[in-house]
């Protein structure tokens, strides 16, 4: 399972920096095999080995290995085209990400003028105005001014000025952040870092994700990097001319409840744990059990306090917060929430390191991990960090606002490296059970709302298996599928079997359609179900957010809550919109505790607001008129 919410954005901001995707249009055709779930899209392995590279991972970006890099390139987009003429795929986010590849090899291949098309294509196709204009900046200005023999700086500029600055700040902001941590030792140490761990030394024969791994090495090191001042003087530029033409006041007004008469009502937070000394006084305790290290009330959990806990193998376990201890002192964990909150000043506010110490701390840290073993440090302290605050975050914009409140906490481990723990049978037939025994334990306890921002798709049991060396496809495949189908299972009947509980879920932040995806739980359609996407303060749809089966919208950009030490962060993503809805069913349930799940789904869908969101009509959450129509409903 992963957590629904933006983390780290060091590796993903070295992947093609704002690569332009592209989209022809869809031909349909009787011969053409259906495509109805990603798990029904074809694999490729290509044949390529170390040794190719002088047997040095360091070697990739190496210009007299340009050769191998150009073959990989054509055979990944002979087996792009081929699959666009073999199946028939309707679901646009895949067709994107489809000629992505293809713009990558075609850039890699030095056809510029196709690469300008497929870009144009994914731009005329795109429904979030603010993506669609900030399309591909670095490479669009690249293109042009070599097919035109121009400067790159001034087509750049060119280009930022064609763009509504109003709409697209936010995605300006991360073009920005990007081209401020881009160092090349730095770049040079994470990517090697990363294809070390997929790319093994003895391997003949690789994956997709191997390849483009490659060219990623080398486009970044021979292209982007060395234009990356002249895109950070024009870019800088540019935001100071245009940073006071921002729309800040927020369409979301606070709505406590404290002077209103209200009855306790049990919130479940099924996450990553939920720090007790920042949330103590709002926290459920079992009365029946505690601290020895016993099952005092034979419910099958040992020291359950604030709730049941279970490990990275989905095993019991004890306490209601990530063992940060284990990994990091408290001189580490510091630097890791600074760091956290560097990310969060130069991305999502549009910050310099001259206005952000935490930006310092950022690239500092970062700038010093040019090592393999710094690289590995750096990848577990942020992962394990971040699992550690994931939790309380999501539980404290939950519990805002709402005196009545008390927090079950149900704590999932969640993978912190890169290279996951590797799916098993055993494995999932425990995750399976976890679900299941994690619902009774909301039932007996009479939760009426769980908060569940978290989520997975096949893709991410394929992926782990590929990572973990079962490189064949089609056995991967058979695992994938079986892997996911029983824990899906589990988790669709725990929940359907739960119709006194609302489960309000984060829909994802992969910019695709959940159903396609299949990702679990946010695909679900059940009547105790309500998946949530994410608007900024402003109501503008977030350009991470996941759609299709989506109920409801709520803010889930730069949301301030409290992570552990009550240290104050801004995070985004899917997991911070859906405790938006969550606190709204939680002070309905506290003012109006007689209320049933399908009134108070009903209180909050039907008096959402319709929001005009760069041409897209989205159904916003409107706490204010479902709390003001709820005391129509009698008893």
């Amino acid at each position: 399972m992963n957590k629904q919410t933006i983390f780290s954005r060091v590796f993903a901001a070295l992947v093609f920096l704002g690569l332009g995707v592209s989209s022809t249009p869809v031909v349909h055709s009787q011969e053409k095999i259906p495509v109805r779930s990603a798990s029904d899209l074809p694999q490729f392995n290509y044949k390529v080995s170390l040794s190719e590279f002088g047997g040095d991972y360091a070697n990739i970006p190496h210009p007299e290995y340009r050769s191998v890099v150009e073959r990989l390139a054509r055979e990944l987009l002979a087996n792009i085209e081929s699959t666009l003429k073999k199946y028939d795929i309707q679901d646009v986010a895949t067709l994107q990400n489809y000629w992505t590849l293809a713009g990558i090899a075609h850039f890699m291949l030095g056809n510029f003028d196709a690469y300008a098309q497929y870009t144009q294509w994914r731009m005329d196709q795109e429904s979030k105005e603010a993506i669609k204009q900030t399309t591909s900046l670095f490479y669009r200005a690249y293109a042009q001014a070599q097919k035109e023999d121009r400067n790159f700086d001034q087509v750049l500029r060119e280009l930022l000025d064609g763009i509504n600055y109003e709409i697209a700040y936010k995605e300006i902001w991360v073009f920005q952040g990007r081209a401020t941590i881009l160092e090349k030792e730095f770049v040079s140490a994470l990517l090697n870092h990363r294809l070390s761990q997929i790319f093994h030394s003895q391997a003949e024969e690789v994956g997709q994700s191997v390849v483009i791994s490659i060219l990623n090495y080398f486009i970044n090191l021979n292209y982007v990097i060395p234009y990356n001042e002249q895109v950070l003087q024009v870019i800088r530029e540019y935001v100071e001319e245009n940073k006071d033409r921002i729309q800040v006041a927020s369409i979301f007004p606070s709505t406590p409840i404290y002077d209103r008469a209200g009855e306790g009502v049990l919130i479940g937070i099924w996450d990553s744990g939920v720090d007790p000394d920042t949330y103590e006084r709002f926290l459920w305790n079992n009365k029946e059990e505690k601290m020895d290290g016993i099952d005092n009330d034979g419910n099958g959990f040992v020291d359950d306090i604030h709730g049941p806990s279970y490990d990275l193998e989905s095993r019991i376990t004890t306490g209601s917060l990530y063992p940060i201890e284990n990994f990091l002192d408290q001189a580490a964990e510091k630097e890791m929430y600074e760091y956290e909150k560097g990310q969060i000043d130069l991305f999502d506010f549009g910050l310099t390191p001259n206005e952000s110490p935490s930006i310092q701390t950022y690239k500092k840290v970062n700038n010093q991990a040019i090592t393999p073993e710094a690289q590995q440090k750096l990848e577990v302290h942020s992962g394990v960090y971040s699992n550690y605050i994931h939790g309380s975050h999501v539980a404290g914009i939950a519990i805002e606002g709402n005196p009545y409140a008390k927090i079950l906490s149900a704590r999932i481990t969640y993978p912190h490296t890169f290279i996951p723990p590797k799916p098993t049978l055993a494995g999932m037939h425990r995750e399976a059970k976890s679900y299941r025994d994690t619902v009774d334990y909301f039932k007996r306890q009479g939760v009426k709302v769980v908060n569940m921002s978290f989520g997975s798709t096949y893709d991410d049991l394929d992926e782990a298996l590929e990572k973990n060396g079962v490189s064949n496809i089609q056995r991967r495949k058979i695992l994938a599928k079986r892997y996911f189908h029983i824990i899906e299972k589990s988790l669709y009947e725990a929940m359907a079997g739960a119709p006194d509980i609302l489960f309000v879920v984060a829909a994802g932040n992969s910019n695709n359609n959940n159903e396609f995806s299949q990702m679990i739980p946010s695909k679900f359609d059940l009547p105790n179900i309500l998946t949530v996407g994410a608007v900024d303060a402003q109501g503008k749809i977030a350009g991470f957010t996941t759609t299709g089966k989506v109920d409801i919208y709520a803010n889930g950009e730069n949301v301030l809550s409290k992570v552990p030490r009550r240290r104050p962060l801004h995070l985004s993503g899917t997991s911070m919109a859906a405790p938006q809805v969550t606190n709204l069913a939680g002070k309905l349930w506290a003012l109006y505790p007689y209320l049933g799940v399908n009134q108070v789904k009903a209180l909050i869908l039907d008096n959402a607001v319709d929001v005009d969101s760069e041409g897209l009509t989205l159904s916003v959450i409107d706490a204010p008129t479902s709390l003001k129509k709820a005391s129509a409903y009698g008893h």
